[in-house]
This record gives C-alpha cells, structure tokens and sequence, in this order.
C-alpha cells in the first residue's frame, strides 16, 4: 500500500504490477478474472473510425470483430488476443500493420482471421503488413499471399 496515513491508496506501479499479473498467462492472479473475453460477441464490433490512427501499445483481450474502417490504421505492438470466432476486417483504403506484436486467440480455440475488402468500384483493398517479427498465432484461415477477399461496394 501507499505510504500514507491510512494506508489505504495503490501506488500507480503497484497498479501496473497488478495489471501484469492479471495479464500473465499462467499466474495465480489470473485465475480470479472472469474471462468474459472468451465469450464471443458478433454484435458489439470495436470499429476504428474512418481516417483514424489507432496505435495498440498494451496488451489486450477482446470479445468481438474489429472493424477497420476506410483509410484508417490499426497498429498493434503488443499482444491482442481474440476470441474463437472473431475476425478483424481491413476495408477498403484502411491498414493493419502488426508491428512487432502478436494477434492471437489465448481461449483454446482458433480466431477466425483477416478479411480484406476490396472496393468494386475504385479497385483498391486494404493493406495488412508485418513489421519486426509481428505475426498471428491460433488462427483459423490465414495465408499471407492468400488473404479472403471480400468485395464492399
């Protein structure tokens, strides 16, 4: 605890030091969370908004799809974890660059993948790049020079 009066506050580094244990795979800590993250969610999609940069430095585990709009960018250099079922779509004009991190399922199962939209009428797709050893791991259709298609209007 905090060296206070009360004793009674967390210091931010015994707060990080929690969220670490939370975090590891095989720690006791773990053990007490209800892993509702395992519980796929087709409805509740995280959307990164269109034109947007959005940057996954720290770790994390989702219930649901990502949606990567159009001329957005989705960077991840951490570990993202999804669950079985899930997928992440790259729309037309929108990035996903895995830059060092990981995207996988830590659930038992396999996510489902990357869709890459492709516009019909413009002829341009979204980009998926792997930069300084990032990768994705338990993951049910995934060829890097196979990628799905799907075409949007």
């Amino acid at each position: 605890m905090d060296y206070n009066a009360c004793q009674c506050a967390i210091t931010p580094c015994q707060l990080a030091k929690i969220h670490y244990n939370f975090w590891k795979e095989n720690s006791s800590q773990r053990t007490a969370l209800l892993n509702n993250w395992c519980a796929y969610d087709s409805v509740n999609e995280i959307v990164i908004p269109k034109d947007e940069t959005i940057i996954f430095e720290n770790s994390r585990e989702l219930n649901t799809d990502v949606i990567i709009s159009e001329g957005a960018t989705l960077e991840v250099r951490c570990i993202l974890a999804l669950p079985t079922g899930a997928k992440i779509v790259v729309k037309p004009t929108a990035k996903l660059i895995v830059n060092g991190g990981i995207i996988t399922s830590r659930c038992g199962g396999l996510w489902n993948g990357i869709e890459i939209w492709q516009s019909k009428k413009l002829g341009l797709a979204g980009i998926v790049e792997f930069a300084n050893g990032g990768s994705v791991d338990n993951v049910k259709y995934f060829a890097p020079d196979t990628l799905y298609n799907n075409f949007a209007k």
